[in-house]
């Protein structure tokens, strides 16, 4: 097991003299033996070892005893020891993370600090390792994902990601190394349970050397994995040019690289690592041309063979009533008349600086205005029998995320009555009984 332990380290060139590692200690069987392992290294390769535990006050009176049963450890065998204590519960209502990802960040934010730039060894295993292909697997990922758990990730080391289990719970029984047991391990009502206690003894069933075959596939897909992800960063490179990204260098690739490039350049510029969804969406754009947004407040834009993350800078939010005659309003003048059915009635006037909109005055409802744009703004186009958000309208129209805020947009009490440069709701149309007619016609400045 040392001898494994050792192998892996070289391989994946995890510790160098005079490093400093903090074991994330849970007091596991797992990281109890990593624990051990490092500590029977440290003088051979040269490295310093220390222990760091985080209590998320999840499990009362058990983690409790978890806390001092790693403390107690630390302390016999003369082993440097930190510990924190967080209520994840309390700081996940606040955030509205889930509890595993707040106690994920909490964590690491603790194990960051605490080992101050050194290595942080996690106590991840083989079998951690194919829970998360599993996991992934089913929930549709692609290469990146189906690699699973990477044996190194940043300052992050998992020394024991080639060993299984049942290896380590046979070197702590074998050293009398004691270890204490997490009772949530055992609940199903967790999908990774679900996949440990059910789906991995199927699989043991069908080979009994389940574990190292999945060893030798991760090997091999980390082996392309890499090297797909070389050639798409040196393309992140070459095409990136004072602020932007000329997509020229990779519009024409083949969809694996352009799609590992789409998702590098998106976790390069806003630190998100898009989906499935947002890449394909984003491949379509360097084609079509268009806007998207990653997520609140953050729009990728392509145009002109040029991506780029434009800055959208926020208005502050108008209203202003409608009177008959000249509105003027921010960035344009809307003139309002009384036109009857026999005029030449134009539904929308496409010449420069200037729309026309003529709306069946008898279904207006109510208290008319002028507004920009807010969250959640929906109508019905005239003619298009369907409801869209006014993001998906401004999407279609490709109107340049900063300026989407400036659109003016009229209202009655009913609701939207037209949007600038869209056109007029389904609710007001003017058809061939209408009435009277009130025109509005927008210019802009």
């Amino acid at each position: 097991m040392i001898c494994k332990v050792r192998r892996t380290i070289e391989k994946y060139s995890m510790i160098k003299k005079g490093d400093s590692v903090v074991v994330a200690l849970s007091g596991g069987a797992d990281s109890m033996c990593l624990l051990h392992i490092l500590c029977l290294l440290k003088d051979e390769i040269g490295f310093t070892v220390s222990a760091a535990h985080v209590n998320h006050c999840i499990r009362g009176a058990e983690a409790e005893r978890d806390n001092e049963f790693v403390r107690d450890y630390c302390e016999k065998n003369s082993i440097r020891f930190d510990c924190c204590k967080i209520d994840v519960p309390a700081v996940s209502a606040e955030t509205g993370e889930g509890i595993e990802e707040c106690g994920r960040r909490l964590r690491y934010s603790f194990l960051n600090k605490t080992a101050d730039g050194g290595l942080i060894a996690t106590a991840h295993n083989l079998n951690d390792r194919i829970e998360t292909f599993i996991f992934n697997f089913t929930r549709g990922a692609g290469l990146n994902g189906l690699c699973s758990i990477p044996p190194v990730r940043d300052n992050i080391i998992r020394p024991l990601i080639d060993c299984s289990r049942e290896e380590i719970e046979e070197y702590c029984s074998v050293n009398s190394i004691p270890y204490v047991t997490d009772s949530s391990n055992s609940d199903v009502a967790y999908s990774r349970n679900r996949i440990r206690h059910n789906i991995l003894p199927q699989m043991k069933s069908i080979n009994s050397a389940f574990e190292n075959s999945a060893l030798r596939c991760f090997d091999s897909i980390n082996i392309d994995n890499d090297y797909l992800s070389t050639i798409a960063y040196g393309l992140v490179k070459k095409s990136f040019k004072n602020g932007f990204y000329d997509i020229d260098f990779f519009k024409e690739e083949h969809p694996s690289i352009k799609n590992r490039v789409i998702s590098e350049i998106v976790k390069e510029k806003t630190g998100i690592t898009p989906d499935s969804n947002t890449i394909n969406k984003i491949s379509e754009l360097v084609f079509s041309g268009g806007v998207t947004q990653i997520s609140s407040g953050l729009t990728l834009r392509v145009r002109n063979n040029i991506l780029d993350f434009p800055v959208i800078t926020e208005t502050e939010n108008w209203k202003t009533e409608c009177i008959q005659g000249v509105n003027s309003l921010p960035g344009a003048v809307v003139e309002v008349e009384y036109i009857n059915k026999d005029t030449n009635v134009y539904s929308q006037n496409d010449k420069t600086n200037l729309l026309i909109y003529n709306i069946d005055s008898d279904k207006l409802n109510g208290n008319v205005y002028f507004r920009n744009r807010i969250d959640g703004d929906s109508f019905r186009p005239a003619g298009r029998n369907c409801t869209k958000t006014l993001k998906k309208a401004f999407n279609e129209k490709h109107i340049k995320p900063e300026e989407r805020n400036s659109i003016i947009i009229c209202c009655d009490d009913e609701g939207i009555v037209f949007v600038e440069g869209i056109g007029t709701d389904e609710r007001v149309a003017v058809t061939s009984s209408t009435q009277r007619i009130t025109r509005f016609t927008v210019r802009r400045n």
